[in-house]
Parts: structure tokens; C-alpha cells; sequence
């Protein structure tokens, strides 16, 4: 489901996803995505706060050094509530810095097909309340945004629109990271298995 133009509204479109390994287990497959392509004209049945981003929003080759700054956005499922007839999410933000370290190793991943992001509790502030950050539980962000703000901060001439590069999977606790695939990854892994897609 998706936010329709009054109401959720299902997904319309064809949905696929890249096959398991001949041979293998989708616990060893590292290229694991699904995704709609969407029937033409369904855009128009979407809410009009979403939004479609477009060569310029993205950046599928970042390189990342330790301490640069990131955006996770998604919705933590601490923060869902229900009623009888509702069910809400608040949109989480969350601040992250950019780590190249030995937890690469431990967790089995690539640099170049994967992002460790570390959740910067002591940066991230509650907008809500303007108190500095605390610990979460991170579940239900996967399938997020991964964003990365410009190299140059905290330099103030460098603050601009955070640029898309990766998918979230899952937050690690014992590692404190967030585990992110690459979006030239992603963008990669569906022109391989349907390169009939008008992507490049």
C-alpha cells in the first residue's frame, strides 16, 4: 500500500525481483531486490506529497570516509500507533556519520556494494523536543532512504539538498551501524536481471 491522493491505495504495477543464485540461497545472495515498475498513469493516483527523484536527486557512486555526514529516512515501527479503524507511522530522520572500519569484515560486506552508517546519538536532535537523541529501536526502517550531505561540511557555503545513495536494509545493534546497499548497487543488480528497463 501507498499514499493515495485521500486514502491507501495498492501499488499498480508489476512487481519483480532478481532470482536466487542457481545453486545458492537467498541467505548467500548479496543481490536480493525487489521492486515495482509501476502502470503508466498511476502517478497520478498518488498523494501529492510524494515526490519522484530524478538523475539530479541521486549520486550512485558516493565514496565515503569516515565522519561524513548522512540522512536515514523511513518509519520506525516504535513510532506506529493504532486504533480501531487507524494506522499512522511519523516519518523518522535519522543522523548518521560514515564509517570504513574493521566492522566490514565482521559483517561479510563490500565497501563498493555497501554503506556502515552510525547512528550519531550525541547530533541527532528531537525536533520535536530539541533534546539530543537517545537509543531507538530501528526496526521497520529498511527499505528507506540513505542520504548523503556534501563532503565539505561543516563548511555553512556547502549546505545543500542531501543526495540519494543507498537502499537501508537493517539497523545491526551489536555493531551500531546501519547496513546500506549502494543505490549504483541496486541500479546495477535490476539492469543486469531486466535489461529491457530504460536505465542506465
Amino acid at each position: 500500500m501507498i499514499p493515495g491522493r485521500d486514502y491507501l491505495v495498492e501499488i499498480y504495477g508489476e512487481y519483480r525481483v532478481t532470482p536466487v543464485p542457481e545453486g545458492g540461497t537467498r541467505d548467500e545472495d548479496n543481490d536480493d531486490l525487489g521492486y515495482f515498475q509501476l502502470k503508466d498513469g498511476f502517478e497520478s493516483e498518488l498523494n501529492s506529497s510524494l515526490i519522484f527523484l530524478d538523475e539530479l536527486d541521486c549520486d550512485p557512486i558516493d565514496s565515503t570516509k569516515d565522519g561524513d555526514a548522512y540522512t536515514i529516512i523511513g518509519y520506525q515501527a516504535e513510532l506506529s500507533d493504532f486504533s480501531e479503524n487507524t494506522a499512522t507511522t511519523e516519518i523518522s530522520r535519522i543522523s548518521c556519520s560514515g564509517v570504513q572500519d574493521h566492522r566490514f569484515g565482521k559483517l561479510k560486506l563490500d565497501p563498493q556494494t555497501h554503506l556502515l552508517l552510525q547512528y550519531r546519538m550525541k547530533k541527532g536532535i528531537s525536533f520535536k523536543t530539541m533534546i539530543p537523541g537517545k537509543k531507538h529501536d530501528f526496526s521497520g526502517m529498511s527499505g528507506g532512504g540513505a542520504f548523503a550531505w556534501s563532503k565539505e561540511l561543516p563548511n555553512p557555503h556547502a549546505m545543500a539538498q542531501p543526495l540519494l545513495v543507498g537502499i537501508t536494509t537493517v539497523y545491526s545493534q551489536y555493531h551500531n551501524v546501519f547496513l546500506v546497499t549502494r543505490l549504483g548497487n541496486v541500479i546495477a543488480g535490476i539492469h543486469k536481471e531486466f535489461p529491457d528497463l530504460p536505465i542506465a
